[in-house]
């Protein structure tokens, strides 16, 4: 059962850092994570989501730190290969 936020009305897609606003650990940077909270909290958004890489500790460590919980009842699914052409309707 999904529990719906009511404050999460709308939407930001992050994308990886640019290499000019990369942190000095070569991920994102604490001040480009302060103006995406800040276009979230101007959107009216509840909340602030992304991914992370399961073996990426440094930058798990970093998300905590600035306060960031890790969302355990969500699982990424990818479809690919045989099974993305198969869902398109190009059987192989």
């Amino acid at each position: 059962m999904s529990k719906k936020d009511p404050k999460a009305k709308s939407s930001l897609k992050v994308v990886p850092a640019a290499p000019a606003r990369k942190g000095a650990n070569g991920g994102i940077d604490f001040e480009s994570v302060r103006e995406l909270a800040r276009i979230a909290i101007d959107r009216k958004c509840g909340r602030l989501d992304w991914a992370v890489l399961n073996w990426n500790e440094l930058a798990i460590s970093f998300y905590k730190q600035i306060g960031a919980k890790h969302m355990d009842e969500w699982s990424t699914f990818r479809l690919s290969g045989d099974a993305l052409s198969r869902v398109a309707g190009e059987t192989k």
